[in-house]
This record gives C-alpha cells, sequence and structure tokens, in this order.
C-alpha cells in the first residue's frame, strides 16, 4: 500500500475515496509542471513577440522620418538646379542677344569704313591732282631756276627757313663791326671781316638759326671758342668768341637749340659773337639771312644773289610733294588695313554668334 496515495472527499451524503499509485501521481505532476514550463514560455513569447512589435513599429517610423527628410532635401536641391538652370539659360539669353547687337554694330561699322574707304580714296586722288604729284618722281634739278617761278606753299616756306639759316642767333645785342672790309681793332691791318659781330654781356644765349649737324666744337686760333654747324644744302654757319659752348662735334641739333653763350675768347676787344653764314665754303653777309623772316619772306633771296634760289627752292618744293604722296599713300593703306582687320573680325564674330544659335 506504500506505492497508493488515497484521497478522501466528503459530502454531507457520503465519503468517496480516491487511490493513486505514486507513479501516476509522478505523471501527473510531470504534466502540470510541463504544462507550467509551456505557459510560461508562451508568456514569454507573447511579451517579447510584443515588444520586438513595438520596437519595429518605432523603428519603421524613424525610417519613414528619414525617407521623408531625405526627400524634402533632394527637392530643395532640385529646385536650386532647377533655378541655377534658369539662371544660366537667362544668362546665354542675353549673351546671345548682346553678340546679335554687336553683330549689327560691327556690320554698321564696317559699312562706316567702307565709305570712309571710299572717300579716302576719292579724296587721294582728287588731291594728287589738284597737287599735281600723280605722276612725279624722284626731283631732278638740272638747268638753273628762276625763284621767281617756283610756287612755294605756306608749309615749304616753313621748312625751307627751317633748313637754310633764318633769324637772329641773339636776342638781345648791340650791332657791332659789319660784314666787309676793315681795318682789325687789334691788329690795326685791312682784313675781310667774314661775319657780323654781335655784341651782349658775357653768358648771353646763342641759338642755332636752322636745324642741323655740329660739324667743330672747339677753340680755333683768332675765333677763339668755336662752334661750326652744316645744315645741309651747301650752308654753314660759325659762332666765334664763346665763353661757353653747349654741343658736341656730330650732335643733332634743331632750329632756336641754344648752343653757346656769349664771351670774349680770341682776338677779341669785348663780349661779342662772331657770326658767319657760308655758302659752299664762301663767306655771305648774315645781315639778310638774319632779317629774313616769314612775313618778308623774299628778303634774302633778293639780296644774296650768290646763292641759286631758284634750284635750291623747286628742290625743296618736290621733295615736300614726294613726302606728301607718301603720307597719302601711308594712310590709305593704314585705312585699308582697318577694313580688313574690321571685316575679319566681323566675320569670325558672326561665325562664332551662329554656332551659338544652333541647338
Amino acid at each position: 500500500m506504500r506505492d497508493l496515495l488515497t484521497i478522501s472527499i466528503s459530502t454531507v451524503h457520503e465519503t468517496r475515496h480516491f487511490s493513486l499509485k505514486f507513479s501516476t501521481l509522478k505523471v501527473v505532476l510531470y504534466a502540470i509542471a510541463l504544462l507550467g514550463f509551456l505557459l510560461i514560455g508562451l508568456g514569454s513569447t507573447t511579451v517579447w513577440l510584443w515588444d520586438h512589435w513595438t520596437n519595429s513599429e518605432s523603428y519603421f517610423a524613424r525610417k519613414i522620418e528619414d525617407i521623408t527628410e531625405e526627400f524634402g532635401a533632394a527637392r530643395q536641391h532640385d529646385q536650386k538646379l532647377i533655378h541655377t538652370y534658369e539662371k544660366v539659360m537667362n544668362q546665354q539669353g542675353r549673351s546671345l542677344l548682346a553678340k546679335e547687337q554687336d553683330h549689327a554694330d560691327l556690320v554698321g561699322q564696317l559699312d562706316q569704313l567702307q565709305e570712309t574707304s571710299d572717300a579716302w580714296q576719292g579724296a587721294y586722288q582728287t588731291l594728287l591732282n589738284k597737287l599735281d604729284i600723280s605722276n612725279l618722281n624722284e626731283p631732278k634739278i638740272t638747268d638753273p631756276i628762276s625763284f621767281k617761278s617756283v610756287k612755294l606753299d605756306s608749309d615749304m616756306k616753313a621748312i625751307m627757313r627751317n633748313m637754310i639759316p633764318s633769324g637772329f642767333p641773339v636776342q638781345d645785342f648791340r650791332w657791332s663791326d659789319s660784314f666787309g672790309w676793315r681795318i682789325h681793332p687789334i691788329t690795326h691791318k685791312r682784313e675781310f671781316h667774314k661775319g657780323q659781330d654781335l655784341a651782349a654781356p658775357t653768358g648771353t644765349p646763342v641759338y642755332a638759326p636752322a636745324d642741323g649737324v655740329v660739324a667743330y666744337s672747339g677753340y680755333e686760333k683768332g675765333y677763339g671758342n668755336l662752334i661750326e654747324i652744316d645744315h645741309g644744302f651747301g650752308f654753314t654757319t660759325r659762332y666765334g668768341h664763346l665763353s661757353k659752348m653747349l654741343v658736341s662735334k656730330g650732335q643733332v641739333v634743331t632750329k632756336g637749340t641754344k648752343i653757346a653763350t656769349i664771351g670774349d675768347t680770341g682776338l677779341s676787344t669785348g663780349p661779342h659773337l662772331h657770326f658767319e653764314v657760308r655758302f659752299l665754303g664762301e663767306p655771305l653777309n648774315p645781315t639778310p639771312f638774319m632779317r629774313w623772316t616769314r612775313h618778308d619772306f623774299n628778303y634774302v633771296m633778293t639780296r644774296e644773289k650768290q646763292v641759286p634760289w631758284g634750284s635750291l627752292a623747286e628742290m625743296l618744293r618736290l621733295r615736300t610733294l614726294m613726302a606728301r604722296k607718301q603720307l597719302l599713300r601711308s594712310v590709305v593703306k593704314s585705312v585699308a588695313s582697318s577694313d580688313a582687320s574690321v571685316t575679319s573680325t566681323s566675320t569670325g564674330l558672326s561665325t562664332d554668334i551662329s554656332t551659338s544659335l544652333k541647338p
């Protein structure tokens, strides 16, 4: 009876007894325990599934929020790209319009330049006809020409006075010994005075009366400090008894250049300038050259007969006309080159605009 378990259940009417074997009881207990474990496992699984579901829901919610934010950022980026594209297209459109306007302006300028070129050509031919230098070649002067027969305009006269000594080499002075025979104040001998003496204080400026090249600058017996200038066309001038020489041999000077100061060096009785004008080495009277002005252009020609003024004036006239002809040719050539350059630029711009307008 040891392996039995008796359970008594009493009621008002009766009492019942139940007997169970211990082995059966163990089975029942094991079944109950197993059932308890199953219930516990089921409950744990239920709790885990609930927590997992809750966490998954929040995870997906966060994912949805992230995706929403990324979509918003992408949309903003797309809007910026669209705005940039529209801006670039507007700029390109304005640029194309500007190029079209520039092209139209260049075409107009080209037309104007063409008209100008035609006008220059006409003016060039008109000037050639008026100047009578259409068939002009290098000047050739063979026979003596009368000065009165040579027609010089104002420019030619100005050029002639710049190339041949004219005007006074000293501004403030006193007339002293003149050109010609005299008794020398120091040697007391009768001799030919080859220049004109202009008395002035020591240090008074001396100016070149024409363009030229310094042929000599130094000391010479009798003259003292001496400067000689070669003006071309056979003319030279000399300046003696100087205190200071401001130019050197080989130096180019122009009319009005300060070349020295007055002194009393050499055979001199006081500060003065000894001024000489020579043609082909022969001394001429300097006074007509000093009194030669643009207001009395023929003054020196009527007083100095040793110079072939007609041939000289004709040569200067022809050389001036040649220079004008060359200048006119260079101007016309320059205008033609400008036209060609503008045409090339306009053509290139037209090609660029046409290429830019293609889709």
